[in-house]
């Protein structure tokens, strides 16, 4: 009998109206997403290469990250950034997980609105009640069958703008690759089947589609809009970060103090050309320079804690925490930027630290941040397994939800 529920719920929805306007979106979008996203990454390698050609001396830069195709995350903000698509700008970047975040989790508000008061209302669901099957059978017949109808389209478009990309010649697609794009798509029907949970469960709590409906789009809007920006605004009252301004005028004044200190030592004689006086202005650069570092460390320290703090909180909207994975995954994410921000920094100071190594930098090529500050597979999978652990959760939770309110809902039309 599940089976037979599976597949009328599937034929039901393969040729419906919703089922043929999901394949069209999906594929309007994600090709649309191939095209602009490859070329946009096509001019971000061109420019790249073409400014460390040009450099003086080499320069340690992060080159465009191929899965920022899929999910652009912060791909601009490491290394070298650069918005060449006007579009991106205006209505945010039309990535793969733009378009499943977004489109994907409406339209399985829009498949699963009506799986239950839809059916209470036109009577079909009494009549199917009033055959010899339990309600255990019905409600989980009714979701898988409905959700398959929901991801047919959507991979059906995924793997063709998959092989768009790949297919492209500027994405360079490897097995690792191909497995972090598959783990993203698997990511991804996770997401969708918690929208589409959440559909079910408020058609198992109304009487009417139409109240469904507006109540599930409400909560959609909710999660995906609201709930982000209430957070992150919250976050910033919490951790208190000081601004760039002041981090600088910190370090005036500890530069004012600083030269007024050694100025005193040297009694006035600031343009003093022996050893001794040499060794006081380098001990002054020197307390300086740790002071400065001591400030951007700190500013940095409090502003990864609220990040943090945001992070976690956000983590109670699917649409946040299927980002934060997907980005994880991509390699565009907070901890690869964490990562490429640090080697950077480290970079920097080594190249600076020492004579010896500033005048050789000119000669030696830095270390190689693009590959050096890349995570593994598995590293990019444990930091995404949280976020997936949240979607996993509210999928069960979900569930449970709908079920039990199946199990009370009085199914005789009125």
């Amino acid at each position: 009998m599940l089976v037979s529920i599976i597949k009328r719920e599937f034929q039901d929805n393969l040729f419906s109206f919703k089922f043929s306007l999901t394949l069209i979106v999906c594929l309007v979008l994600f090709l649309t997403s191939a095209y602009l996203m490859t070329e946009d990454y096509q001019k971000r390698v061109q420019q790249y290469s073409t400014t460390k050609s040009q450099a003086e001396r080499p320069i340690a830069e992060r080159q465009p990250i191929p899965l920022s195709v899929l999910a652009k995350g912060l791909d601009n903000s490491m290394g070298y950034a650069q918005q060449h698509n006007p579009l991106f700008a205006i209505f945010g970047t039309l990535d793969f997980m733009y378009i499943v975040k977004v489109a994907l989790s409406l339209m399985a508000i829009f498949f699963s609105f009506g799986v239950i008061s839809g059916e209470k209302e036109n009577g079909t669901l009494a009549l199917t009640m009033s055959n010899a099957v339990s309600r255990n059978t019905v409600i989980l017949g009714k979701w898988i069958g409905n959700y398959a109808a929901l991801i047919a389209p959507f991979l059906l478009a995924a793997i063709i703008e998959l092989l768009v990309i790949s297919l492209s010649g500027w994405v360079s697609v490897d097995g690792e690759t191909w497995v972090r794009m598959i783990l993203m798509i698997a990511v991804s029907l996770v997401y969708i089947s918690v929208f589409f949970g959440l559909g079910v469960f408020v058609s198992a709590m109304t009487q009417k589609p139409s109240t469904s409906l507006i109540i599930s789009i409400l909560i959609w809007a909710t999660l995906l809009l609201a709930v982000p920006s209430t957070v992150v605004l919250g976050s910033r009252s919490i951790v208190d970060v000081p601004s760039l301004e002041e981090t600088q005028q910190k370090k005036d004044a500890v530069w004012r103090e600083l030269f007024t200190e050694t100025a005193r030592k040297l009694d006035d004689k600031l343009t003093g050309q022996n050893k001794e006086a040499q060794m006081v202005w380098d001990d002054m650069y020197r307390r300086m320079s740790v002071e400065n570092k001591r400030l951007d460390d700190l500013r940095k320290q409090k502003l990864r804690r609220r990040t943090s703090m945001a992070r976690n909180m956000t983590r109670i909207s699917p649409a946040l925490s299927y980002v934060f994975a997907s980005t994880a995954l991509a390699g565009t994410g907070i901890d690869d930027k964490y990562s490429y921000d640090d080697l950077a920094e480290k970079t920097r100071a080594e190249a600076d630290g020492n004579q010896e190594a500033r005048r050789a930098r000119d000669k030696i090529a830095p270390p190689d941040v693009s590959t050096l500050s890349r995570k593994t597979l598995q590293e990019s999978l444990r930091i995404a397994l949280p976020d997936i652990a949240v979607l996993l959760i509210l999928n069960v939770l979900i569930f449970m939800c709908a079920y039990i309110a199946f199990m009370r809902y009085d199914v005789r039309p009125r």
